[in-house]
């Protein structure tokens, strides 16, 4: 999944290893609420839009800002089967600050979810072609975060599969 205004060059995503690219505001959009006429992936800046949004069909998962996630939230968010999304490009940032406490942040949300047996998605949330990842990478970033390797395979498929 991209965010890229543009679109995404096919030849480049298959070169990447990717079938089908979704691109946020054409396939899925990404709100702070719900949308009537695309699945949707919710900004979750705090744990309200987790508890008005878990029950919609409309919604695919949720990104969250911070890793203070409760875990009464994770647990509803499993009983409902809907995603925890984690987006890598943060992980992609040039500063190495912001990079490393990406990579932290990411790190602690992905083990509190599996801790909670949540259903994680890593997608990419690619802003420019330099933030693209292919799958190998995207699964390497993944294992790297805290994921096994077969955790880490299902991570890639999850999105595309409810989508």
């Amino acid at each position: 999944m991209v965010a890229m205004p543009e679109g995404v060059d096919q030849k480049l995503a298959r070169r990447l290893g990717y079938k089908r690219v979704l691109i946020v505001g054409k396939d899925v959009a990404l709100l702070n609420a719900g949308n009537d006429t695309k699945k949707t992936v919710i900004y979750a800046k705090n744990m309200d839009a987790v508890a008005r949004h878990v029950k919609s069909r409309d919604v695919v998962g949720f990104i969250f800002d911070d890793s203070s996630i409760i875990r009464k939230a994770l647990e509803e968010i499993h009983e409902n089967g809907k995603l925890v999304v984690l987006p890598l490009s943060q992980i992609m940032q040039h500063d190495q600050r912001a990079r490393l406490r990406g990579i932290g942040r990411m790190r602690r949300l992905l083990k509190t979810a599996l801790r909670y047996r949540a259903q994680v998605a890593v997608v990419s949330l690619a802003q420019n072609k330099d933030q693209m990842l292919s799958r190998m990478q995207l699964s390497a970033l993944a294992s790297y975060l805290g994921a096994n390797d077969e955790q880490s395979k299902a991570m890639l498929q999850k999105i595309g599969d409810v989508v």
